[in-house]
């Protein structure tokens, strides 16, 4: 079972539960339900948007909330992740591109 696998498990079985908490409990708190919701969401705009399985992504946003949520959609679509700092990223983003070539 994938990460992604078990946190939309954890969406479906934990529903009202508290999944992210950005802050304080209360309107900094994303229930299971409402992060599966936004996954749900954002799998379909980035679909429209033509993200493709295996394809490679990155995601950087201020927003911590649409930030996980876009990471955790495209681990769903792409089936694949990779996280780290920016100059990391792009090592291995260079390295992933030359073992194309």
């Amino acid at each position: 079972m994938t990460f992604i696998d078990q946190i939309r498990e954890q969406c479906a079985r934990k529903g009202s539960e508290p999944a992210l908490v950005l802050g304080k409990r209360g309107p900094d708190a994303v229930s299971y339900a409402q992060l599966g919701q936004g996954i749900d969401n954002v799998c379909a705009r980035l679909l429209r948007l033509n993200v493709q399985p295996g394809g490679l992504y990155g995601v950087i946003h201020a927003d911590t909330l649409v930030h996980v949520t876009l990471m955790l959609a495209l681990e769903h679509i792409t089936k694949s992740f990779m996280a780290g700092e920016a100059a990391e990223v792009n090592d291995r983003i260079r390295l992933r591109e030359e073992d194309r070539a």
